[in-house]
């Protein structure tokens, strides 16, 4: 009995730790420390200091 009912636990949790963790893949694959846009100071200070430097 203890050896049927493993089987049928290996049976149905296997294949729902699997897809469970394949869901989480995107969450692992973001770097939390990038910005997601763009903002206008991101390309203001460079210029700024470009023209600092020739002028």
């Amino acid at each position: 009995m203890k050896k049927i009912f493993r089987s049928l636990m290996a049976i149905l949790v296997l294949p729902a730790v699997i897809l469970t963790a394949c869901d989480s893949m995107d969450e692992i694959n973001t770097d939390p420390t990038r910005m997601d846009k763009a903002n206008a100071g991101s390309f203001l200070n460079p210029t700024i200091y470009g023209m600092g430097i020739y002028t």
